[in-house]
């Protein structure tokens, strides 16, 4: 169900004060984590499909704990710094990877990657920001852009997990959040209907170019300009016989060979963390739970307790021996409901401390990448990040490396 701020009519009080909650908190999509909702697909001619990046999402999660980068992760709708930047991490590669799976379910799309970052080498980009996830709750901000740098979406997606959820041995298949994901495909794919077969077209072309651009700029210089609308346009192509741009379409080429290699490694990621990811995030929906009715209780007890000792001092006022009685029993009384919600919040300190040591139970590290080249085998290590940028520099010594080629024959002949 999608929920939107409503603007009304009414008193200008009160309008301005919907308006301002709408501009704080914008349109979300309410997603339930009970009914699944279908996978939509639709057919398109092969030369209409168009390649899809999930870059890996955004933690969400402040770099640095201090109050600075507190407030910064304040500012930008992040989580704050003790939400564990490990497990975050983990998720970011996780959930990217789950929204590639139900996009190339659809069949409705070409090829479909997990970047470590967007590239040109595909038509379409998605990136997510992680709001919120704690296993009971995952909030993400989503956008969609395609190479013409149209803005297909930037939505909320939000949606919350009950027992059933979590009914299912883990490793055996079942995602809690599944309806997250499909619904996010869905909307892609709606919006990718409406566009005509000249859009599509041109947006593939447009990401040709772009990708062309970033190696050699000079040589792609006034192919794409921007229209009135913010988006970039095709004004011309190139020659089919120019030799710059032939290089420029085997780089890509390249890149998307490595790309497939990369979804191979994301895909082992998923395999090794589905199992202790599915345990961590049950364990962590039960004290999670746990901790609510917890702090629930704890604030009934304390507000018991404040008003017996309300009533006692009222009481102690009077000048009855009955008064005097009620008032020792309201001391007596409202001291041990306020030590029992102080108990409580003990205890409800221990759920959140069994959270964060639930949370150091990942460590994600990529292993070493072998590629193989025409005239070479390459070793990427680090990171995957590191790794996919450690290839684009190499992609850029092969461009230049072939380009200067036909220059170094013509003057040996």
């Amino acid at each position: 169900m999608r929920t939107c701020g409503d603007f009304g009519t009414g008193r200008r009080g009160l309008a301005l004060l919907t308006a301002l909650l709408f501009a704080l908190q914008g349109c979300a999509t309410r997603v339930s984590g009970t009914a699944k909702p279908v996978l939509q697909t639709q057919e398109f001619a092969e030369e209409l499909l168009l390649d899809v990046g999930v870059s890996t999402f955004d933690p969400g999660v402040a770099p640095l704990d201090t109050e600075d980068a507190a407030a910064a992760a304040a500012a930008a709708g992040k989580a704050a710094p003790d939400e564990r930047p490990d497990i975050r991490n983990a998720e970011a590669r996780y959930m990217a990877w789950l929204l590639k799976q139900r996009l190339g379910e659809s069949n409705s799309w070409g090829a479909v990657h997990v970047l470590p970052r967007p590239s040109h080498a595909v038509e379409v980009s998605a990136t997510a920001t992680i709001l919120n996830s704690d296993g009971a709750d995952i909030a993400l901000r989503v956008e969609v852009r395609d190479a013409t740098d149209r803005r297909w979406f930037l939505r909320d997606y939000k949606i919350s997990a009950d027992a059933s959820n979590y009914n299912s041995a883990p490793g055996m298949g079942n995602e809690p959040f599944d309806a997250l994901y499909t619904t996010i495909a869905n909307d892609m794919l709606a919006y990718r209907a409406k566009l005509s077969d000249e859009e599509v077209q041109e947006i593939r072309r447009a990401a040709e170019l772009r990708f062309a651009q970033e190696f050699s700029p000079e040589s792609f210089e006034g192919y794409l300009k921007p229209r009135l609308s913010g988006r970039l346009g095709v004004v011309r192509l190139p020659s089919e016989q120019d030799p710059m741009f032939a290089h420029a379409r085997n780089i890509r080429d390249r890149e998307r060979l490595f790309l497939n290699t990369l979804d191979e490694h994301y895909d082992g990621f998923h395999a090794r963390m589905q199992t202790p990811y599915q345990v961590w995030r049950q364990y962590s929906y039960e004290e999670i739970v746990a901790l609510r009715a917890q702090r629930k209780k704890s604030r009934i007890a304390a507000l018991i307790g404040g008003l017996l000792l309300v009533g006692s001092v009222l009481a102690a006022g009077s000048n009855s021996r009955t008064g005097r009685s009620v008032s020792d029993i309201g001391v007596v009384g409202g001291a041990l409901v306020l030590k029992h919600a102080y108990d409580l919040r003990v205890e409800s300190n221990i759920h959140a401390e069994a959270i964060r040591e639930l949370s150091d139970s990942f460590g994600a590290e990529a292993g070493s990448l072998v590629v193989e080249l025409e005239d070479r085998t390459v070793t990427l290590t680090g990171s995957v990040e590191q790794q996919y940028e450690e290839w684009r520099r190499l992609l850029r010594e092969i461009y230049l490396a072939e380009r200067a080629a036909p220059v170094a024959e013509s003057q040996a002949d």
